[in-house]
């Protein structure tokens, strides 16, 4: 258990600081651009967001445990990363054709293909899901400091210029390309693992495809109705409002970078050993810690959003305090899908997340006009806790999934959280007297 604790404490230490620096330099840039062109970044980076959901084809959790089952692993890891990158091309292509028909700003279609840029640069992650599953979060971690320090720089950069919406587009994609050419060169120099092209296959493909498409179909639903707010905020109320709503998301989404983590570092010891009592713990962790997160980032967001962003944005906090609700359970049913890929019912999240996006989009349909931004921050709540934790409810074989997280939600996550505490202390105590 304590290798699992190490591999959690270097992608927590990796997460706070991308989170603190990327949180600072997020308010400048809102203050810089003003909330009209600050709304249309955050709507075309929303746009991004909802294609890598198709882009990254849903392999990151079936690679982690192809990666733990399989010795092939240059194989597995190229036509993972291959396809990734053919597959973001092909997307960006097909906007760039769409967008050449749309009567909108020229400056608007060169925004919107930057950020598309940001995909093919996030085939990434077929290094993040290799080094988990080794459990070398530590390369993850350095080498993502390293492309921080580089990108963030260059925002700084442009801030002291006070540069338009078209380079800040640009330094998006930006602090992806850093790190996306850091982890080839640092693989390649160690000689971790194979990105050659030679070493596709597409029999391999075919069966990463096979296991991971109800999760490339449900993570494209599950993005629909947790960005959807968005597209119709801006649709329905314009730019402003999406700029309001995406300063509450962000802070929402900033604090599960706790209970996010932990989905990700404890998934290797369920994949490997899916007890009832490993279960419950990986439930309570995320649950516990999601919650307590939730708690401290209301009261702090309280004093420091019209200080960071300024008084245009306090009806952010409003509907922040909704939002904290919906981002706690999700981070909640990524741990449950993570079981459900173990127990071969991937198929079962895509029903559930259809059914999140019906309702997401007819209570945003009814809410969002009379209720503005926060009619569609309460649509989200819904839509989430239904998807992520009621609709198990409904099957006889994710009932007890149900049980499970009923017992974390009503507990609060409190045994499981405790006990990590405690298996922390006693590393620490035991780390002292040697």
């Amino acid at each position: 258990m304590s290798e699992y604790i190490k591999n959690a404490g270097w992608i927590f230490a990796e997460k706070f600081i991308r989170i603190a620096v990327g949180f600072v330099l997020f308010a400048l840039v809102s203050r810089v651009l003003g909330p009209t062109e600050f709304g249309l970044l955050s709507y075309y980076q929303t746009i991004a967001t909802m294609l890598l959901a198709i882009t990254s084809l849903g392999f990151d959790n079936v690679l982690i445990n192809k990666f733990q089952q399989k010795n092939n692993h240059d194989y597995i890891f190229s036509t993972a990363f291959w396809s990734r990158v053919v597959c973001s091309f092909l997307i960006i292509a097909i906007f760039a054709s769409g967008l050449y028909f749309e009567s909108i700003p020229d400056v608007n279609k060169i925004v919107l293909i930057v950020c598309l840029l940001s995909l093919i640069f996030q085939a990434q992650n077929t290094y993040f899901s290799y080094y988990q599953s080794q459990l070398r979060a530590s390369v993850i971690t350095k080498i993502s400091l390293f492309s921080l320090i580089f990108s963030s720089l260059f925002k700084v950069y442009l801030l002291y210029k006070s540069a338009n919406i078209l380079w800040f587009a640009f330094s998006y994609s930006f602090d992806f390309f850093v790190s996306f050419i850091a982890f080839i060169f640092i693989t390649y120099k160690k000689k971790y693992i194979s990105v050659s092209i030679k070493n596709f296959r597409f029999q391999m493909l075919k069966q990463l495809l096979k296991e991971s498409w109800p999760i490339i179909a449900s993570s494209v639903i599950i993005v629909l109705y947790t960005r959807l707010d968005q597209i119709m905020l801006m649709k329905m109320l314009g730019a402003e409002s999406v700029a309001v709503f995406s300063v509450a998301i962000r802070i929402a989404e900033a604090y599960v970078f706790i209970p996010a983590a932990l989905v990700t570092s404890y998934y290797p010891l369920i994949a490997r050993s899916p007890s009832k009592e490993n279960v419950k713990f990986y439930f309570d962790v995320v649950y516990f810690s999601s919650f307590i997160m939730a708690i401290l980032v209301a009261i702090a967001a309280y004093f420091f959003i019209p200080i960071m962003f300024g008084s245009i944005y306090t009806e952010s906090y409003n509907v922040l305090l909704i939002l904290l609700a919906s981002t706690t359970f999700a981070v909640f049913g990524s741990a449950c899908t993570n079981l459900m890929i173990i127990y071969g019912l991937t198929y079962l999240r895509l029903v559930r997340a259809v059914i999140g996006l019906i309702i997401n989009f007819t209570l945003n349909i009814f809410l969002i006009p009379k209720y503005g931004v926060i009619g569609a921050a309460f649509a989200s709540v819904f839509s989430q806790i239904f998807a992520a934790w009621l609709s198990n409810s409904y099957n006889k074989k994710t009932i007890e999934c149900f049980r499970w997280q009923s017992q974390s939600v009503l507990l609060f996550g409190i045994p499981g959280g405790l006990k990590l505490i405690s298996m922390m202390l006693k590393k620490d105590a035991v780390k002292n007297e040697s």
